[in-house]
């Protein structure tokens, strides 16, 4: 019985091994923040920042959360090889006029994770919309 038992403990801490990412990759991005200059009330605008692997583990994101539900981010879900490239898409809704500042935070399976991306603008005030209309 003893020894059945230290099989299946050898056996399950084996199998769980095989399927741990290493924490050690590496991220570059392109440019780590975008500014969308001034935007129309209510316009949703999208921007993408490119990344790639830089190291010699196979990069995973795991998250990327936003600072408000009005930031929504869909990214690269597959394990993105060594000297091989990704991308993380924003897409930002102008629900609120004024000016915005939103981070998205990057987490992936290296030491520096989260990376902080940023996106920022100025949205119009429906008045302003109006008055560039009649002019």
């Amino acid at each position: 019985m003893n020894n059945y038992v230290t099989w299946s403990l050898l056996f399950l801490l084996t199998a769980c091994s095989t399927s741990v990412t290493r924490n050690d990759a590496g991220i570059r991005f392109n440019g780590q923040e975008h500014d969308f200059g001034s935007l129309a009330y209510k316009k949703t605008v999208e921007y993408q920042f490119e990344f790639s692997n830089p190291g010699e583990t196979a990069l995973v994101i795991s998250d990327v959360k936003t600072s408000c539900g009005c930031t929504v981010a869909q990214w690269t879900r597959t394990p993105v090889k060594p000297g091989k490239s990704g991308m993380i898409n924003i897409r930002y809704d102008a629900e609120f006029p004024g000016v915005f500042h939103k981070e998205i935070y990057v987490h992936y399976n290296g030491p520096n994770s989260p990376v902080v991306l940023k996106i920022k603008g100025q949205v119009q005030y429906p008045d302003d919309q109006q008055a560039e209309k009649s002019e």
